[in-house]
């Protein structure tokens, strides 16, 4: 007797739906009555495809002259003959499905954390709240004149809405996609991103005062960059079921596009504006100072040598 294989139809989220058992070779697959497995879809063929053995013994998957063929799922290559792949999923008509063997060796199951691990919506609940207390920090830090508590915490309310709105849009998404909201982790991953922007932003003007170099914002941009690609990601990857490369890319792409865009902005903000100073304004304590400034009298000097090269 053969080896049992196992033909799992998959639904639109990439889980099986149905699993179906043959215990003999050839198996034909198709709307026909008279196949070993009865798919009821228009698109397929009333003998679409046959599982059997190559010349080899190796399992094979072979179109039985179809019109709309058969596919690795999400490739454009149409199949005629191939040898099965137990990781791949194959697309004829509006079915997808996968084979495997009961050799297949699955993986080993999760572990129960049980219930002392922290839950999800307390994580969220945390995350939420250093983010709002980093954003107060950073409004409190930058405000030089006396002003209401109200005000402070302004910043930090509209912050929070923004991202339970992201978070919500994710979520809806996954639902969608992936048939789970994941509201709170999604909630979480915007968090940590807006904690890590700010820090980001702040170290940079840091590191610009302390060592008098301007170009930190370029560091900052960066680590903006790393941070928003690593938050798209994430987010891609609660969304949908089975994200891969292609969410890591889109990622990558999306990030790149936003500060590329903001980069542009700049440059061209700036071309546009003569009075623009071109140096660092970040005022830290003098204490973190690490690189001395120039001296009064050189600067004056060599802004006077300027004027006569200028006049010249």
């Amino acid at each position: 007797m053969d080896e049992l294989i196992h033909i799992e139809v998959l639904d639109r989220h990439g889980q099986v739906a149905a699993r179906h058992v043959a215990r003999t070779l050839p198996v034909r697959i198709g709307r026909a009555y008279d196949n070993d497995l009865i798919l009821e879809d228009p698109y397929l063929a009333p003998h679409h495809l046959v599982l059997e053995r190559g010349p080899t013994g190796e399992l094979e998957i072979v179109d039985a002259g179809s019109r709309n063929g058969l596919f690795r799922a999400g490739a454009r290559q149409r199949i005629t003959r191939a040898r099965v792949d137990p990781e791949a999923r194959y697309r004829a008509g509006k079915n997808e499905f996968r084979i495997r063997s009961s050799a297949y060796a699955v993986a080993e199951e999760l572990v129960d954390a049980g219930p002392g691990r922290l839950r999800p919506p307390l994580v969220a609940l945390v995350s939420v709240m250093a983010m709002a207390a980093v954003v107060l920090l950073d409004v409190w830090s930058g405000t030089f004149e006396k002003t209401e508590l109200t005000k402070f915490a302004t910043q930090p309310v509209l912050t929070m809405l923004a991202l339970l709105a992201w978070a919500g849009a994710w979520a809806l998404a996954g639902r969608l996609f992936s048939g789970a909201s994941r509201f709170a982790a999604h909630v979480t991953v915007g968090a940590l991103a807006v904690i890590g922007v700010y820090v980001a932003v702040d170290q940079s003007d840091y590191l610009a005062f302390a060592l008098a170099m301007p170009g930190a914002q370029y560091l900052a941009l960066a680590a903006v960059w790393a941070i928003l690609a690593w938050a798209l990601w994430r987010h891609l990857a609660l969304a949908l079921r089975n994200a891969g490369r292609g969410a890591r890319l889109a990622a990558v792409t999306v990030a790149s596009a936003g500060i590329g865009l903001f980069v542009l902005y700049t440059h061209l903000e700036q071309v546009d504006d003569l009075n623009r100073m071109a140096f660092s304004t970040a005022i830290k304590a003098p204490a973190v100072r690490l690189v001395e400034g120039s001296e009064a009298e050189l600067f004056f000097q060599e802004a006077h040598a300027l004027k006569s090269e200028l006049a010249s």
